[in-house]
């Protein structure tokens, strides 16, 4: 579509871009969750093998890292599960607008 100013996008177009962007930010999340999460089987599997060789210190630093994955592992993957509104009703929507504008 051209306007005054130039080329203007149709709301279908826009609609596919927020989806592209959309499903490329939860893969990003979702790889950063699943790498969060194998850090956090190296750490419970380290402080398992620590404890075991009664150094507890230790022990206690990585149960603390394994608490700090865990809050940052379940933030991000419920934030994508709220956001994420499905995109086919703004195409829809933009449809029957433009067929009852007669556009």
């Amino acid at each position: 579509m051209s306007s005054l100013f130039g080329s203007r996008k149709r709301p279908e177009e826009v609609a596919r871009e927020w989806d592209r962007s959309l499903n490329r930010e939860q893969r990003k999340l979702d790889r950063e969750i699943n790498q969060s999460k194998v850090q956090l089987k190296k750490f419970e599997n380290e402080c398992k093998m620590l404890a075991k060789k009664n150094q507890l210190d230790a022990a206690k630093v990585l149960a603390k890292q394994v608490c700090f994955l865990l809050q940052r592992s379940i933030c991000p993957s419920v934030g994508v599960a709220i956001f994420v509104p499905p995109m086919t009703c703004p195409r829809s929507y933009s449809k029957c607008i433009q067929s009852g504008l007669g556009i």
